[in-house]
């Protein structure tokens, strides 16, 4: 069992996952949110006014921080990427134990950043999977290349 634990989310659904884990697993937790919708805000607000919500804080990270708004929309997702990192990483290195970092999402600059952090703290890191990455074309198998399993693949494509 682990001794904390730390869930990094970015979508409601996510936010969600994160809140069932918690309640499950008993253990001290904490929820940092990247929002990717401006509703989300309700939710995350929901959620840390719980009551016995399995959350001891609930961190909610600007995607663009505001100060940065006013350059290119890319420009400023990169940077605010990366300040909402060195943020994560103190919340990880500042953490009495080691912790167990849960992200939704390894392909972002933030979780990237939180495993990072959490391995060379001595915590571990796990992904919280919705399921999403089956229906990516890079995690799918290349279809059969001859026979009926090839007319059948082709047949399912239409």
């Amino acid at each position: 069992m682990t001794a904390a634990a730390i869930y990094h989310v970015q979508t409601p659904y996510h936010a969600l996952q994160a809140l069932a884990l918690a309640a499950v697993d008993g253990v001290p937790s904490q929820l940092v949110a990247v929002p990717s919708h401006p509703s989300q805000g309700i939710l995350l607000d929901a959620l840390s006014s719980l009551p016995n919500s399995p959350f001891d804080a609930v961190h909610r990270l600007d995607a663009v921080r505001p100060a940065l708004r006013r350059l290119p929309q890319s420009h400023a997702r990169r940077l605010s990427a990366v300040r909402n990192g060195r943020d994560l990483r103190r919340l990880v290195t500042e953490a009495p134990e080691p912790v167990e970092v849960r992200t939704a999402n390894v392909q972002t600059v933030e979780g990237r950043m939180l495993v990072a952090a959490a391995s060379a703290a001595g915590g571990r890191a796990a992904v919280i999977e919705d399921g999403l990455l089956t229906y990516e074309k890079r995690y799918v198998a290349a279809p059969p290349s001859r026979g009926v399993r090839r007319r059948l693949a082709g047949w399912s494509r239409q």
